[in-house]
């Protein structure tokens, strides 16, 4: 063991590694603080985005329904200025062009015939509509802030965002009805595995052609009977149905263009109370756990590049903490399954955390638990006390360099996927 761990010290570092250690080693406390943050934002002005990378430097932004329709500055050159030397063949990382006109993308990725059955039995008000109908919904008008955006991103903080959405199917869709609506994962259950595939790519390429990079998706918990907070949320309550479900989603996913995030580790199926309002107690048993945490361990296995735990007590695997605080509940995801993706907190501003702790001490308690990303999902104080929180952490080394450059290659690694 002893020769081993010397060999360890002296390998030479990874590609990752060095890259991570120049991109990291000049990196300030501010930036470093900011970098740990995903952050969202109250209203409709790409105004304020600019701002609030300017004020915090994020690692990423996430879209809710309410910044929707997201209108551009009055003034473009003086909100988003352009840079001397732009090069318009350039795109931004995780983006590609949008190829054929609104009209004709729509044309082309409409629903096929094995999607109409289905989609025969929705209102009609949530059946996608053609660009002519779109106006300023569009995914193409999207694509134009997003973009816009993440260059001003580019020059900025010298790496792009991650820009993420909630985008489940069913009651978790973030994005409004005159885009693609996935049907719930119960729903998409009912069919073959080829065909939510290819629901996952059609979603994938559109928001992908909208100028997302990562779908907050696909739930991963499983349909537990004493349960009832995820309910179509599920794929189903077999651990096998579940992997096979998930896994065709994320494929169609990743075959659109955009990377895939599991949720809720360890697993919140067992819930009977809503994270948004208070934090459940999942009692599991061992076995119980098996077969929850069975489906991430599948899921992390074919590739899954994120994951994101949940605001709930496990007292089978820390009689004391949250998941989103538990370094014993990392460890599960990290040592015992190998997982070496980026791990994201649920939504600081959830009930189950600001109803009775302070956002910035649970955000540095989370990275220091081992999450690569603090999701502070609205109020522009709660993103301050978390960034301010994480600031003094860093600059105390509660936090150490160490941990940053872990970190920091888990980033790089992800950052890496989105350009490929």
């Amino acid at each position: 063991m002893g020769d081993m761990l010397a060999n360890a010290a002296l390998a030479k570092p990874t590609r990752s590694q060095k890259w991570a250690q120049n991109r990291f080693f000049s990196e300030t406390p501010e930036e470093a603080a900011g970098r740990l943050l995903m952050i969202g934002w109250e209203g409709r002005d790409s105004g304020e985005i600019r701002d609030l990378i300017d004020e915090f430097r994020p690692g990423g932004l996430i879209f809710f329904r309410r910044n929707y329709p997201l209108g551009r500055p009055a003034v473009p050159s003086a909100f988003w200025p352009e840079p001397q030397d732009d090069d318009d063949d350039d795109e931004p990382w995780g983006y590609q062009r949008p190829g054929p006109q609104e009209a004709e993308f729509w044309e082309k990725q409409g629903l096929g015939p094995q999607e109409e059955d289905l989609w025969e039995r929705k209102p009609a008000a949530q059946l996608p509509r053609r660009a002519a109908d779109l106006d300023i919904l569009a995914p193409g008008y999207l694509r134009e802030i997003l973009v816009m955006i993440q260059k001003y991103a580019l020059r900025t903080l010298d790496r792009p965002l991650i820009i993420a959405v909630d985008q489940e199917g069913g009651k978790v869709s973030r994005l409004p009805e005159s885009f693609f609506q996935l049907p719930s994962a119960r729903e998409m259950s009912m069919l073959e595995l080829e065909r939510v595939k290819l629901l996952g790519a059609r979603a994938g390429r559109e928001l992908r052609s909208s100028g997302f990079n990562l779908n907050l998706a696909p739930v991963l918990d499983l349909d537990w009977p004493e349960g009832g907070y995820i309910g179509n949320r599920s794929f189903g309550s077999d651990p096998a149905q579940v992997i096979s479900y998930a896994q065709a989603f994320q494929e169609g996913l990743w075959a659109g263009g955009v990377l895939s995030c599991g949720k809720h580790f360890p697993g919140l199926g067992g819930a009977t109370l809503d994270p948004h309002e208070r934090a459940p107690e999942i009692g599991w048993d061992q076995g119980e756990l098996a077969r929850s945490l069975k489906v991430f361990q599948a899921l992390v296995e074919a590739g899954l590049p994120a994951v994101m735990t949940t605001h709930a007590y496990y007292p089978a695997l820390d009689p004391n903490e949250l998941a989103t605080l538990s370094a014993p509940i990392v460890s599960v995801l990290r040592q015992e399954m190998g997982f070496e993706g980026l791990l994201l907190t649920d939504d600081l501003e959830m009930g189950a955390v600001i109803g009775s702790m302070e956002p910035g001490r649970v955000a540095v308690r989370a990275v220091l638990a081992g999450h690569d990303l603090v999701l502070v999902c609205r109020h522009h104080q709660v993103i301050r006390e978390a960034y301010e929180a994480l600031l003094e952490a860093i600059n105390k080394n509660r936090i150490s360099y160490g941990h940053l450059l872990e970190s920091g290659v888990r980033l790089q690694r992800f950052l890496k996927l989105l350009s490929d």
